[in-house]
C-alpha cells in the first residue's frame, strides 16, 4: 500500500505535537495572546527574565490568576494577586539562583530533597 507524501507529513504533525497538546492542556503551558496582553498593561513584558524561567505549572498558575472569575469584577483586586504571584514566583526564582541544584520547594516535598537534609 503506497502513501502519499502529504499524509506522511500530516502523521510526522500529528506524533510530534501530540506531546506538547498533551502538557498544554495539563498545565497551559503557554499564556493566551490575552495573558500577555494583560501582562504588557501591567509593566510585564512579554520576554521578561521571571516569565521566561516559569514552569509549566507556574505558566497555569499565572494564566489562572489572570483569567479567575473571584477578581474579574474588580481589576485592582486583579492587578494586586497577578502581582503578587510575580512576586512570588520571582522569589523563587531567586532563591534557586542562590541555591544551585536545589529547588525552593524541596522542603515541603520531605522525599525530593533526602541528600539535602
Amino acid at each position: 500500500m503506497r502513501h502519499s507524501p502529504l499524509s506522511g507529513m500530516a502523521i510526522a504533525v500529528f506524533l510530534a505535537c501530540s506531546p506538547a497538546a498533551g502538557l498544554a492542556e495539563d498545565f497551559g503551558v503557554l499564556l493566551s495572546p490575552a495573558d500577555y496582553d494583560y501582562l504588557a498593561l501591567q509593566g510585564v513584558a512579554r520576554d521578561s527574565v521571571v516569565l521566561q524561567k516559569m514552569s509549566p505549572k507556574e505558566l497555569s498558575r499565572l494564566h489562572k490568576v489572570i483569567n479567575g472569575a473571584r477578581t474579574d469584577d474588580n481589576p485592582q483586586s486583579k492587578a494586586d494577586a497577578v502581582r503578587g504571584v510575580l512576586a512570588e514566583l520571582e522569589g523563587n526564582q531567586r532563591w534557586e539562583n542562590a541555591n544551585p541544584g536545589r529547588l525552593w520547594d524541596q522542603n515541603k516535598y520531605p522525599g525530593l530533597g533526602k541528600a539535602d537534609r
